[in-house]
This record gives C-alpha cells, sequence and structure tokens, in this order.
C-alpha cells in the first residue's frame, strides 16, 4: 500500500516543485496537493495522510487551525511546517520546520525518516 503526503501551500510552484522532488525519489508514494485550508480540509475527509507539510498563511485559515485538526484526530501524525522564515519559533504540535526553499536533499532525508517508503 502506497503512503500518503499530504501538501498544503498556496504557492502554486512551490507544490509542483516539491510534488517533482517527491516524484523523482519515491515510486509508492500518493502526493495530495492543496493550495487552501478548505482543500486540505478535503483530502484530510477522504483519508489520513501519512506524513503532511502544512504552510502557517493559507487564504482561507491559518495553518494552526489546520494543524489542531490533524492533532485532534490523529495525534502523532508528523506535521512540518513550511515557512520562509529561518527564525520560526517551535509551533507546538508540529514535528519541526521545512525552510522555503525547500531543498531536495532535506525534504528527501524527512520524508524517509518519517514514514516507511
Amino acid at each position: 500500500m502506497s503512503q500518503r503526503i499530504l501538501i498544503v501551500d498556496d504557492n502554486e510552484s512551490l507544490l509542483s516543485g516539491m510534488e517533482t522532488m517527491i516524484e523523482m525519489v519515491f515510486d509508492d508514494v500518493e502526493i495530495n496537493l492543496a493550495n487552501s485550508g478548505a482543500q486540505a480540509a478535503q483530502h484530510l475527509r477522504s483519508g489520513k495522510p501519512d506524513l503532511v507539510f502544512l504552510d502557517m498563511n493559507l487564504p482561507d485559515v491559518k495553518g494552526t487551525q489546520i494543524l489542531e485538526v490533524i492533532q485532534k484526530n490523529w495525534p502523532g501524525l508528523p506535521v512540518f511546517i513550511l515557512s520562509g522564515e529561518s527564525d520560526l519559533a517551535n509551533i507546538p504540535g508540529a514535528a519541526g520546520v521545512l525552510l522555503k526553499p525547500v531543498m531536495p536533499k532535506t525534504l528527501t532525508a524527512l520524508i524517509e525518516k518519517h514514514i516507511a517508503v
């Protein structure tokens, strides 16, 4: 069974870039992309992902609201915050911060560490 990754960011080029990076390295991974909180909620209702990358600044909701839903429904699900700010403090409930622009080696290492692929 393939592993599911949800990427939530309102930057379309970041979404497609991360999707391409993941597809180049991992064969058995289903990637769901969302550019808003509403789309993220739709993906979450369709099934639990194994790993989430989440932007904090979405056009319709704050990323923290999505993080709270994930924590309530799937405690322990690894969620990495996508941020362009290197001094971003730890977000309670998040597994860590992934700095933008996303570097392929960093992304690959996080996926290998947090899901069995």
